[in-house]
This record gives structure tokens, C-alpha cells and sequence, in this order.
């Protein structure tokens, strides 16, 4: 029997975690724009949403 392993590089790839940072970074980015009264175009926030919504069905968070 052959025995497979996942290195620690795809591993890392496939964590759903780096993600979640990067989402909530750049939300916090978009909201503090927004406060400093900033004017911000519907696509970031719309991607944003795109991205959250996609994490939320994964079902890998």
C-alpha cells in the first residue's frame, strides 16, 4: 500500500486562513476609507461580499 502525504507548502496553500486575513484586512481598509470620507466605488465592496460569500459555502472555514 502506497502512502500519500501532503507537503507543508500545499498545506499552507490550501488553508482558508491567509484568506480570512486578507478579507478582513481589506475590510477594515474599505471601512476606515469610508470614515475618513472617502469616495469608494460599488466594486470593492461588491468583491469583497463575492469573497466572503464564497468562504461561507466552502465549508472549509
Amino acid at each position: 500500500m502506497v502512502e500519500h502525504t501532503v507537503g507543508p507548502a500545499r498545506r499552507w496553500a490550501a488553508d482558508p486562513l491567509v484568506l480570512l486575513g486578507a478579507t478582513g484586512v481589506a475590510t477594515i481598509a474599505l471601512v476606515l476609507v469610508l470614515l475618513t470620507g472617502g469616495d469608494l466605488p460599488w466594486q470593492p465592496p461588491a468583491m469583497l461580499g463575492v469573497v466572503a460569500a464564497g468562504l461561507a459555502l466552502s465549508g472549509s472555514t
